[in-house]
């Protein structure tokens, strides 16, 4: 059916809150519409509350529980290939949809014929799920979402280096996605959501890519999401090395390139060392993108982890604790 979209929801092991999100798509009035849910929990709660739940009319659900479990890319994966629409949208287990949020999109998608991919700005709400309207702002400005950007992108990779595709909430070519489809963690590190918007943007030709200066996501502050542990190691040394390679031609390109580089270039090193790539970790340190005095406690710390990750982590706890 080709004006079906499909919302595709990976998740994990955490039904409150998965609950909240396919609330919010029962409330987004497009038709028709499915919610495809890719399941890596390790336990039955979730397949049994779904199998109790009443839709509205013309919203079908399936679900999909792995057995074995993947990894949270394959998960998504997964949801690709399962999707019926002729595009989907990607939200995650603990984030939201506004209020009309896909209607929004849905709608621009119409206004734009070259477009492959729409998306909007997104609110960053508390673990609680309250609004945050300074950093909500902060975050889509930062991210370049904000009006002097609306409309068509010229280059849909600068867009994809700058992060202006969110980590979810877009309305995207269901064949697009499958053909570019999430690398995994072992390649990107956990950075698999932004390294698929980059790569997105590579695929497709100028104006593929629309931007609605409209908020329609909540992305959630969640304590247990990944990106948020401090006590794994998010693999930044693995993504920093990918971009580092991606070829860029114009000059918006090239800066995209370069700043992504220098946000991530100070974390990449550490993780570097403390996965034991002391090529890398030292590759980093010594470049432009570091971003950190080279005589410094910073700098000091990252070359105690390359000699030994051990000592570089008993050297962060006796910091912490003067």
């Amino acid at each position: 059916m080709d004006n079906l979209i499909s919302i595709c929801i990976p998740t994990y092991n955490r039904l409150p809150l998965l609950q909240e999100t396919i609330a919010s798509c029962l409330t987004q009035k497009y038709r028709p519409l499915e919610i495809v849910i890719g399941d890596n929990s390790t336990n039955d709660i979730t397949e049994e509350y779904l199998q109790n739940l009443v839709l509205p009319d013309n919203i079908e659900l399936r679900y999909f529980h792995n057995r074995p479990t993947c990894g949270p890319a394959m998960n998504v994966n997964r949801l690709f290939d399962a999707a019926r629409g002729g595009r989907l949208l990607l939200i995650h287990d603990d984030d939201l949809l506004c209020e009309g949020g896909l209607d929004i999109l849905a709608e621009c998608w119409e206004k734009h014929p070259s477009a492959r991919c729409v998306y909007g700005n997104q609110y960053l709400i508390s673990q609680a799920g309250l609004v945050l309207p300074q950093k909500s702002e902060e975050l889509n400005v930062f991210y370049s979402r904000s009006k002097q950007f609306e409309g068509p992108q010229t280059s849909c990779l600068e867009a994809g280096l700058r992060q202006q595709v969110p980590n979810n909430g877009y309305l995207v070519e269901t064949a697009l996605a499958r053909q570019v489809r999430y690398r995994t963690e072992a390649e990107v590190g956990h950075s698999v959501d932004t390294d698929f918007g980059i790569r997105l943007g590579a695929a497709v030709e100028s104006g593929a890519f629309v931007y609605v200066n409209e908020y329609v996501s909540k992305n959630r502050e969640n304590e247990t999401s990944i990106m948020r542990l401090k006590s794994i190691n998010h693999g930044q040394h693995l993504f920093y090395r990918e971009v580092e390679k991606f070829p860029v031609s114009s000059p918006g390109e090239v800066a995209a390139k370069q700043e992504l580089l220098d946000r991530i270039g100070a974390i990449a090193s550490l993780d570097a060392a403390m996965a034991k790539d002391r090529k890398m970790a030292f590759h980093i340190l010594f470049s432009r993108h570091y971003g950190k005095p080279i005589f410094s406690h910073w700098t000091l710390f990252r070359l105690l982890s390359i000699i030994s990750p051990n000592l570089g982590m008993a050297a962060g706890r006796l910091a912490r604790r003067s």
